[in-house]
């Protein structure tokens, strides 16, 4: 996907060639023109545009017209088609972090690991007046509008200095490899699931041996999240990796383009043009050349999925053990289902939550999976062949028309010939935008920043590592209890 803010007049806008549809009409206004020249200057046709029925306005405006309308329909679905595919994989990613979080918020009513909060309800002797007031007491002091914008201000400044995306800056952090502080990232490497051994998958998570004894600090789950915690949101961010790598439809038995994520490195470029070692010849995509299948394999695979916690050797070789996207993705969705089950059925994962309410995590599970498969429907089923074939008859028809137009009506070469290429590339750009949104998954770099997703839906998982609200154990705190 190509980012770009908004200039004075859009001139921001005008110095992008590679993917853009403006530089993929330069061929179609080439051809327009020579053909318009060839009819202004070789004098056998000077008898054909005297009196002739065919080049009445009315009769080219029929075709011009039919033209129109069938682009306009393309873009339309082509339209529809991009944002569906985008819609479904924020869709997966909701359902499934609906789900994760549903594991944890019942995993933390576990007293005997974790410093669980006192119920509301268990403390009668506080009224309704009281709470009010602890609330007030507790809450007052929230940080004020002009501290808002003050570190407001300090925040940006960090971000111009630091990590603003674009920047030669940042740039050489892809390039080397580095985050900010110095870690190593992932992103910029070519490391692919199968290069990753059991045991650095293991070495990478932190698992932890929880006692009922530890302190109250070392028992919060933001200090100290428990093996099951740390398990599961590998899963879950395994299940979403290859989902989306199986949506970028590279070569089958190919294996899955997946590194280990580094918590807190920056974002991976929306745009796929910044990344070192991806780039395209604006040539050939001026040309409507596109990468076949082993080029697009070769291409993704600079661009990893990353994985909380990696991959370990022996989910890489289950994984490419599996025939098909569906039964790649229908296996990660076993484990996850697999072990969450598991830990359900020891009564020890889920505090005592009851089955009925326990099987919700397993429908969110499934409506995860319904948006990954209406996503896949996108991937994998192309825009309609006859409809793409007549769309590119007419294309060439429309040359020959609108070189005959402007030849019959204007006379001046220095008038008409900027008219044909200007009004070529008027509708045949949006027939190259029609064909640059229908593949969302392929068509690079237009296509969805799956990366970027695939990051910003591990770092929510992340966030279920919170635990309890700050304000959980404040209502019977000494510090804020209420004089009787």
């Amino acid at each position: 996907m190509i980012e770009y803010g908004t200039h004075p007049m859009g001139i921001n806008l005008l110095f992008r060639f590679h993917g853009s549809a403006v530089i993929r009409t330069l061929p179609y206004s080439i051809c327009g023109l020579t053909l318009y020249l060839v009819f202004h200057y070789i004098v056998i046709f000077d008898g054909i545009f005297e009196n002739s029925v065919i080049l009445h306005p009315y009769v080219l405006s029929v075709i011009i017209g039919a033209y129109s309308f069938m682009i306009i329909f393309r873009v339309n679905f082509s339209y529809g088609r991009y944002w569906e595919a985008y819609g479904h994989v924020h869709q997966m990613h909701s359902k499934l972090l609906d789900g994760a979080g549903l594991c944890a918020a019942f995993h933390f009513q576990q007293s005997s690991l974790y410093d669980r909060p006192k119920c509301l309800s268990d403390d009668g002797g506080i009224s309704g007046e009281s709470m009010f007031q602890k609330l007030r007491s507790r809450r007052g002091n929230a940080t004020q509008t002009e501290e808002v914008i003050t570190q407001t201000e300090e925040v940006i400044v960090e971000l111009q200095t630091k990590f603003e995306l674009g920047t030669p800056r940042l740039r050489k952090k892809f390039r080397e490899g580095t985050s900010d502080n110095g870690d190593e990232t992932e992103y910029g490497s070519t490391s692919i699931m199968h290069s990753r051994p059991k045991k650095d998958r293991q070495s990478t998570t932190r698992f932890i041996t929880m006692s009922p004894s530890a302190s109250t600090e070392d028992r919060n789950p933001a200090n100290n999240p428990s093996p099951y915690l740390q398990e599961l949101v590998h899963l879950y961010s395994l299940i979403s990796a290859v989902a989306l790598a199986t949506l970028r439809c590279d070569v089958e038995h190919c294996s899955i383009p997946i590194s280990r994520y580094i918590p807190g490195a920056p974002w991976p470029p929306i745009d796929p043009d910044t990344l070192p070692g991806v780039s395209e010849s604006t040539i050939l995509f001026a040309l409507g050349f596109e990468r076949n299948v082993y080029a697009r394999t070769r291409y993704n695979a600079k661009r990893p999925l990353g994985v909380l916690s990696g991959i370990g050797e022996e989910e890489a070789s289950a994984l490419r053990s599996a025939r098909g996207p569906s039964a790649v993705v229908s296996m990660a969705s076993l484990w996850l289902n697999e072990f969450i089950i598991r830990e359900f059925t020891t009564g020890k994962s889920f505090g005592g939550v009851a089955p009925p309410i326990v099987s919700r995590i397993f429908q969110y599970n499934s409506d995860g999976m319904v948006g990954y498969n209406q996503a896949r429907k996108v991937a994998y089923c192309p825009f309609p062949f006859p409809h793409a074939q007549l769309c590119t008859y007419f294309s060439s028809i429309v040359l020959v028309v609108i070189a005959l137009l402007v030849r019959t009506f204007i006379e001046s070469v220095v008038l008409g010939a900027p008219i044909v290429v200007f009004t070529l590339m008027a509708l045949l750009g949006i027939q190259e935008v029609a064909r640059e949104l229908e593949r969302p998954f392929k068509n690079t770099p237009n296509d969805l920043p799956l990366v970027t997703m695939q990051a910003q839906f591990n770092e929510a998982l992340l966030a279920t590592f919170v635990g309890y609200h700050p304000d959980a154990h404040a209502w019977w705190s000494e510090e804020h209890e209420i004089l009787t």
